[in-house]
């Protein structure tokens, strides 16, 4: 359990305070019973490590931490005990399992790595506002998942992933290592829960170097947006596609 901040004093005053989540029965991990390091859905990682004041290097599991709330008190003269200006809080809901990833590294042997890569939960509700019914925005995210390494002696031992939004009926699609990070859809909810915009994400990329056994590398840009508005009569939708050539220095933009 190493230090991890919680407090700070903004420039101008404000204290922004993060709270963080612990691991709970969705993806606990104990010492008695970790997971397996090449299949790790949990809030935990193995790692090689050398404990401060020693030379002997030792072999450990380590609990992540993720951010759960974060407040931020304008200051002084501030909050409801004073002038009623309100804190503001941000929330984050964690969906689903965590993920691990093999890393890779061309500077550290098969023998000593392990999957220590984190590329976290596949769906996040972000809660903003200062109420119990705070609005939200619902992510959907590739991991960059597909391909990874299921074993560290044999390099050609890789995983199949894939990716959907679960409710627009569109095929998944894979969750390629370069779109790590990026969104797939996104949905912003009222108080109640009810969506009133959602957004999907379509990729372009363009392979600019090749490695023996690392991952290619790749420009990525976004190639099209939709997104869905509620109106009162149902709803009303917009696209912009992004066109580039891999020939030329200029793109072209419609929607």
């Amino acid at each position: 359990n190493l230090p991890r901040s919680t407090h700070h004093t903004g420039a101008r005053g404000a204290f922004p305070h993060v709270t963080y989540r612990h691991s709970d029965a969705k993806d606990t991990c104990t010492i008695n019973g970790p997971p397996s390091a090449s299949n790790n859905t949990q809030a935990c990682f193995k790692q090689r490590w050398v404990p401060e004041g020693s030379t002997t290097e030792k072999t450990g599991w380590f609990k992540k931490y993720v951010v759960a709330k974060v407040s931020v008190d304008p200051g002084p003269g501030a909050g409801t005990a004073d002038d009623g200006d309100p804190v503001m809080t941000t929330t984050y809901d964690y969906v689903g399992k965590p993920a691990w990833a093999y890393p890779n590294d061309p500077l550290v042997k098969d023998a000593n790595e392990s999957w220590t890569d984190w590329r976290g939960y596949q769906q996040v509700e972000v809660h903003t506002g200062t109420k119990d019914n705070a609005a939200s925005t619902y992510y959907w995210l590739y991991r960059g998942m597909d391909g990874d390494r299921t074993s560290k002696t044999d390099s050609s031992a890789t995983r199949s992933v894939t990716v959907d939004d679960g409710d627009s009926g569109s095929a998944a699609k894979t969750d390629s290592p370069w779109l790590a990070g990026r969104v797939l859809e996104s949905s912003d909810r009222d108080g109640t829960g009810q969506s009133h915009k959602r957004v999907w994400h379509s990729y372009w990329s363009h392979n600019t170097a090749q490695y023996d056994g690392l991952p290619d590398a790749r420009f990525v840009r976004e190639s099209k947006t939709t997104t869905s508005t509620k109106v009162s009569g149902g709803w009303r939708e917009h696209t912009v596609e992004n066109e580039y050539d891999d020939t030329e220095a200029a793109s072209t933009t419609f929607g």
